[in-house]
């Protein structure tokens, strides 16, 4: 069976180039622009396994969606890896301020992202 991702990224060619990138890969994906997007996708797609977050973004940013995540029990299956030009270290920082709970990150990638960095991620988990 396919995995499906949810990629969300406001910048629209970076989306498309990751996602033709992961089709040819054999992944499914959907996109979403900012955080509300991705739950409305969401909502409507519940076979979707991993989200690609990005955490600058306009409208719900990437710090918004995951408080959310971790609200919302139903939503714990979600294996989220986060795309950031943000270190990782102050990502670790600012994550434990905004109190994200348990969310399931299972990787960070710094900006810009190698895709066989994403490819490994997505492979052992």
């Amino acid at each position: 069976m396919m995995k499906k991702i949810l990629y969300v990224e406001d910048d629209t060619i970076t989306r498309f180039l990751v996602r033709k990138s992961l089709e040819l890969n054999g992944f499914n994906v959907a996109e979403a622009g900012d955080g509300n997007e991705a739950f409305s996708i969401i909502d409507e797609n519940t076979e979707i396994e991993y989200v690609l977050l990005d955490l600058n973004m306009p409208g719900m940013n990437g710090f918004d969606f995951l408080k959310r995540v971790a609200a919302t029990p139903q939503l714990n299956y979600l294996k989220v890896i986060v795309t950031s030009a943000i270190p990782k270290e102050h990502f670790k920082t600012q994550a434990t301020k905004e109190d994200i709970g348990q969310t399931q990150i299972i990787g960070y990638l710094e900006k810009p992202m190698l895709f066989p960095d994403l490819m490994k991620i997505l492979s052992t988990n």
